[in-house]
């Protein structure tokens, strides 16, 4: 029977958690040890495989339903449950966290690598026992290698001592790493919008707004604040399966009206607090880009009003210019039309139907050729003719100036 690839296991040694793998089928036939074990491992190893969702399903009590995708590619969920058993009673949890977190700087649109954001879809699931030995169960699962670490240095540094509250105290630590992710992420997110702002600033008398970038980063800042809104009612379902009657107090040994002791509820808490105010500021950041696409668009359509206010004013300039030269035209025309009837005269009189005699008393006499008649019956049919061929692309001008106007059924305008 081939094996599949081993898992990390952390467990306590001499007080700090030390790695080990082991085989993921073997380690969940093996009894539960006590103290404290973490194991690290893929989601889909262990869903493509029937023998370890049934042993992690029969053996821990993990929820058939998880092992759906629709659940693990969920932007969140979270849940509690008690299992009293003829053992003693056992408490398990699960919690799936969805994360954002953008590059440092965004790849150019037309790169053919131009995603430049990746997603973290984490579950977790915890089972423990209400022994005094405080022995319980986390599974990490699709957590990115920087998780691992600063998890198992969170516990290392900050718990020595077997917990009290095995599933708070392990579900406060995993919230914690969590929140930490969720705040680089906004800080990211906020750094790509304060560059866009500075680049507006320093390209204030020419603007040049990308606005495909902008809407790029607009859609993964609407993602930021979805998973940190579900996120928050995720740790806020956490923090609902610790309380008691009172819902100031937690169900801590001991805890008495008024007490507000420190432990794990409480640290949960404070990390809810955290990821509201998360949550704020990524709604400022979707308010602060909004407001830059808004001013891109106004400062566009500035830019568009001047330039259309400067090509009426050249319109203005040709219109005047072209004034000018039609009142050049008409003088010419008006001096052509002043020397046109002497020029008639002059040709007239010049032609060879006129000439000047001597009769026999030595008197000069003007005389006109009987043949005079010729040049007018050439004349004015050229003449018409001339006219006649001008006046058929200048018929509707010419009927509006000689009849007025007509609509369009021919009815003439009043």
């Amino acid at each position: 029977m081939q094996r599949m690839d081993k898992v990390n296991v952390y467990a306590p040694v001499n007080g700090r958690f030390q790695k080990r793998e082991d085989d993921p089928e073997e380690f969940l036939q093996k009894p539960l040890r006590p103290g404290v074990q973490i194991i690290f491992a893929s989601w889909n190893r262990f869903q493509q495989s029937q023998s370890l969702t049934e042993l992690l399903s029969s053996h821990y009590k993990y929820p058939a339903q998880l092992w759906d995708k629709m659940h693990h590619e969920s932007n969140g969920y979270a849940g509690n449950a008690t299992h009293n058993l003829s053992s003693g009673q056992l408490n398990t949890s699960w919690f799936h966290f969805l994360i954002k977190q953008l590059d440092e700087r965004p790849l150019p649109s037309g790169s053919p690598d131009h995603k430049w954001y990746r997603w973290y879809e984490m579950s977790f699931y915890v089972y423990s026992t209400n022994n005094t030995t405080g022995d319980a169960l986390l599974f990490c699962f699709d957590t990115p290698s920087g998780f691992q670490s600063e998890l198992i240095e969170l516990l290392n540094t900050t718990r020595s001592d077997p917990p009290k509250e095995p599933l708070a105290f392990l579900q406060s630590s995993v919230v914690g790493v969590v929140v930490k992710m969720y705040d680089e992420s906004v800080w990211r997110a906020r750094d790509h919008i304060r560059r866009i702002e500075m680049e507006r600033s320093v390209k204030a008398e020419t603007p040049d707004f990308d606005f495909e970038q902008l809407h790029e980063v607009a859609r993964h800042v609407i993602h930021i604040c979805e998973v940190l809104e579900v996120s928050v009612d995720s740790v806020q379902e956490l923090l609902n399966g610790h309380r008691t009657i009172n819902p100031a107090l937690c169900d801590c040994p001991g805890v008495s009206d008024g007490d507000k002791p420190n432990c794990p509820h409480n640290e949960m808490r404070f990390w809810l607090r955290m990821l509201r105010n998360f949550f704020r500021r990524a709604e400022s950041l979707k308010l602060r880009l909004q407001n830059e696409i808004n001013l891109g668009f106004n400062k566009v359509v500035q830019r568009d009003s001047k330039a259309t206010i400067q090509i009426a004013s050249e319109t203005m300039s040709i219109s005047r210019a072209a004034k000018s030269d039609s009142a050049s035209m008409k003088t010419i025309a008006v001096v052509t039309l002043a020397f046109l009837p002497a020029t008639f005269v002059s040709t007239v009189f010049s032609m060879s139907f006129f000439e000047l005699s001597v009769d026999e008393q030595g008197a000069t006499q003007w005389n006109m050729s009987d043949q005079f008649w010729i040049y007018w019956a050439i004349a004015a049919p050229l003449t018409f003719m001339t006219l006649a061929i001008w006046s058929i692309p200048q018929r509707n001008e010419l009927i509006n100036i000689f009849f007025g106007p007509k609509d369009k059924q021919g009815k003439q305008m009043v």
